[in-house]
Order: structure tokens, then sequence, then C-alpha cells
């Protein structure tokens, strides 16, 4: 009986010290003294690295997730994916060193299908969700780097930087020379670009040769290349360390012959090589600084500074634009916000919706000038069926919360009133998806004698199914009819961290959105019996 007494208290200690040596391995896990930040595998206890201005992340302080990715914004370098796990929809945006990889080769957004499972370095944004996405990559990235899909991937990135010119940003400005920082998610992969181009840095940097810059903003977008380039002296070449996300290992020296106002420490700059074409950006992907009018009007860029209020999209130390009686609000002035359409009642010009993701509820009052529109066309509240999905231009009342809708518009209104249309490239039916190209209808401008067709716009999976309701001409069509190439304009059921929104009801071809149009106006303008 003693012996198996001994038996078990010993079994007991050896079992506790084991625990005790398991607490100290997991410990040891968590504290690695060589960072000053929490990451995926250390430091739980430390916060996580923030992005800063000028300056490149280091590697291993990222936060990676991976996803299925179901929307891109191509203009602005930004998408949404549904993450692993519990699919919850994440938004990101690439801040303008951010790298995209494809078949194991640096790509554009575009380049990457819908649907493709993606792994993302992710940093915290001002809110503090994970958003800012300074590496993607799908899983082939892994995979041989010698493929045919990896070399073609290869030379089309190639072609889409030399159209666009390398992207950089200005560490330094120093009398009338400024340093730059030329941005790589892969440095063996500008190498790459630099011996298919014959460029050599170094021979840049003995013989001097001239290169052309151009300014450009946070999303890579350029003014007018062409126009407004500035010739440049390259005087010297820095070889910087590369153990940092973005960062090429490149460093030039260069004096421009001219500084202009974007020519600033943290600034972007688009910069050709001696005997590269200069030629404007893709219309609608390109600033066309003066030319809103002529812009479409999913690529304009909004300036803060033009604006004596607050926005949506700057301003914060500025207040919101209060509604004046019998004056209609200025463009841009109100809070923007989409949900479900709850309850509506004519008579109080009052109701409800529940605003997207969060699904709170928000009561709101329709003050005298109100506009509701829907199918495009003018409507009554009666007219706008509850469980629809709007866009809510809400102001402050008397006590500073957001609950006068100046402006309530359908999917349907906003999309056909920017000239935007959404145009069928794949239909997954079986899963309930089609896949999605954004683009806008052609522009007259004043300095083209032909309309610009703007390049596409983006991406985006629709969910569907067999509640969806799709109409062609006068008549209710089969989803099942909907073909590859089709455009189409729709409506959506509520959005959800989960869902971007079921289409409810579907609209194929221009004479279909024409007679949806139509009818709203006739049924608007009938007199109330």
């Amino acid at each position: 009986m003693r012996g198996l007494f001994a038996l078990i208290f010993c079994l007991a200690l050896i079992f506790c010290l084991y625990g005790m040596l398991s607490a100290k391995a997991v410990l040891a896990l968590q504290e690695d003294t060589r960072v000053p930040f929490r990451t995926d595998s250390a430091n739980q206890n430390l916060p996580w690295y923030r992005l800063k201005p000028g300056e490149f992340p280091p590697h291993g302080s990222e936060h990676r997730v991976g996803g299925e990715l179901v929307e891109t914004d191509l203009i602005h370098r930004a998408g949404v994916f549904r993450r692993d796990g519990d699919r919850e929809l994440v938004h990101f945006t690439l801040p303008p060193y951010g790298a995209v990889f494809y078949h194991n080769a640096e790509a554009d957004l575009w380049d990457v299908p819908l649907g493709t499972h993606l792994q993302f370095w992710l940093y915290q944004g001002d809110r503090g969700v994970f958003s800012q996405a300074v590496h993607i990559q799908d899983t082939a990235t892994q995979s041989d780097t010698r493929t045919p899909a990896t070399e073609q991937q290869r030379k089309q990135h190639f072609a889409f930087l030399k159209e666009r010119g390398l992207p950089a940003w200005i560490d330094r400005v120093e009398g009338d020379r400024i340093t730059v920082t030329l941005f790589s998610g892969d440095p063996d992969s500008l190498k790459a670009l630099f011996k298919a181009e014959n460029i050599d840095p170094a021979r840049w940097a003995r013989e001097h040769p001239r290169v052309a810059l151009g300014v450009a903003n946070e999303h890579l977008r350029s003014y007018w290349p062409n126009v407004t380039n500035r010739g440049a002296i390259v005087m010297a070449l820095q070889m910087v360390p590369t153990d940092t996300y973005g960062c090429s290992g490149v460093r030039l020296i260069l004096q421009p012959e001219l500084m202009l106002e974007g020519f600033r420490k943290g600034r972007i700059v688009r910069i050709f090589a001696p005997g590269w074409p200069i030629e404007p950006m893709p219309f609608g992907e390109g600033l066309f600084a003066g030319g809103h009018d002529e812009e479409p009007a999913d690529s304009k860029e909004l300036q803060p500074a033009d604006f004596p209020y607050r926005t949506d999209f700057g301003n914060e130390n500025l207040p919101w634009y209060q509604l004046q009686p019998g004056k209609l609000p200025p463009d841009h002035s109100e809070h923007r916000v989409g949900g479900e359409l709850v309850k509506i009642d004519a008579k109080s010009r009052t109701g409800q919706f529940r605003a997207d993701r969060t699904s709170e509820v928000v009561n709101f009052t329709l003050p005298p000038l109100a506009s509701l529109r829907y199918l495009n066309a003018e409507a009554s509240p009666e007219d706008l069926p509850p469980g629809m999905r709007c866009l809510f231009f809400l102001y402050q009342d008397d006590k500073g919360a957001f609950t006068q809708a100046a402006v309530i518009e359908d999917e349907f209104s906003y999309l056909a009133s920017n000239t935007l249309t959404y145009r069928v490239e794949a239909a997954h039916l079986d899963i309930g998806r089609l896949d999605i190209v954004r683009h806008a209808a052609p522009v007259q401008t004043d300095y083209v004698l032909e309309p610009r067709v703007p390049i596409d716009f983006g991406k985006i999976e629709l969910e569907v199914d067999d509640k969806t309701r799709v109409w062609k001409g006068d008549k209710q069509i089969k989803l099942t009819d909907i073909a590859v190439g089709d455009e189409l304009l729709v409506n959506l059921a509520a959005r959800t961290t989960r869902s971007r929104g079921r289409c409810t009801d579907i609209w194929v071809g221009a004479e279909t959105h024409r007679l949806a149009t139509e009818q709203q106006r006739k049924k608007h303008a009938a007199p109330v019996k």
C-alpha cells in the first residue's frame, strides 16, 4: 500500500513539474525582448506596432489574417475580404507602399480574381481596427517561381509600372535636391524589372541621367504626368536595409529642374526612367486637378480643404454643416449612412432605419426640403419598401444627433445618378454569387472630341438566392437567364458583418433601367385619389 501511495505521489509531482515547465515555456514564447511591440506569437501585453508617416513597418510587426477576396476598389487601392473562421467581412486599404502578390509575382488588385483565398499582413487604422494591409498574397505565392503563370504575372506588373511610373516617397528635401526611396514588396522583383528594362541604378549614380518625376497621392494616383512631370537629374544612389515591408532598398538623390509644390517630405512621386513613355494615367484612375465636372463620379478625389465644414472624408476639427430653413444643403455636407429601411410615415414625416453592420436602429425625421429617390426618380414615402437598403444623407438636430434625413435613396438611384453600372463577369449561382465589375459610362470632356471611357473601377461579389427578382424589359425573368456581359442595376437587402446585402431585385440592360425609372416617374406624378 505504501508503495502505491509513493507511486501516486511521484506521478503527481511529475505532472506538477511538467505543468510548471509548460507554463514557463508558454511564457517564454509570449516574451520577445528583441521587439518593443506585440506580435502574433509574442508580447501579448504590449501594444501592436502602429504605422507611422514616412516609415516602413519592420518585418514581423504585422497581424496576419486569412480570408477570401469579395470586393476591390481599384481607384483607392482598397477592398473587402471574408475572414477565415467567423466569416466576418473585413475592409482593408493598401498604404502607398503596400504590395499585392499573385502567382508568386507582384501584382495589382485588379489581377486577383474574386473568391481568391489570400493572406493579409494587417495593421491597425485610426480606430484600432486592423484595416491597413501592407502585404497581400495568395497561397500560390509559396510555390515554384518559374511557372508560366508567374512569368506572365511578372511581365504584366512590369507593364503596369512602366505605364504609371515607379512609386516612391520623399524622405527629405534639402535645397534643390530631394531624396526618394522606391517602393517594392519584393526587392528581387524590382531587380528583375531593372534587368528587363536595362536599368542600372549604380550607373545612374555615376552618369547622372535625367528621369521624369510626377506628383501622386496616397493612392498612387498622379496629376497629368505627361503635362505636370518635371525632369530630375540622378545625383547619387544609396542602398538601404530591406528588413521592412514596402522598401525596395533603393534610395535616389535627385535634383529636379523645378521644385513643385508636391515635392515635400512624406509626399508620393512616380518616377519614369529615361526613354519610358509618359502618358496620362488611364482615364478615371488619374487625378485631374480642376476637372471635377469632367471626371467619373466614382474617381473624384475630394479635397477637405475645399469645404468650410466637416465632411465624411476630412476636416474633423470643423463643425458639421447645419441645415438652414428654406435652403438646400451644399454637396458633400452630409454624414452619409447606409442601412435597412424599417419604416417611414408620410404624415408625421418620421421613420427608422437599421444601420449597416451594427444593426443599430436610428430614428429620423424628414426636413421640409427632404428628397426621396427610388429607381432614380422622385418618390413618396409610401414608394420606399421596408427591408430595402438605402443611403441616408443625415444632418444634426438641435441636440447634435444625426437624425435629419435630407436625402434617402435606394441602391438603384445611387448607381444610376452616378452613371455607374455592374457588368456580369461570372455567375456562380450554385453558391449564390455573381462576380461583378463596377464601371462608369463614357464621359465627354472639353479637351477630347470623342467620349472617354473610364477604366473599370473595381470588382464585387453580389449575393443572390431564390428570392431575388430579376427584371428585363417589362417582364420578370429567371435568375439563370442572366448572362456574362449583362449590365445590371440592383437593389439590396440589409448589410451585416457577414453580408454585403443580398440582391432583392436586379434590372438587366439599359432599356430595363430606363423603363423602371420612367414607371416610377409616372407613378409619382399621378394624382392622389
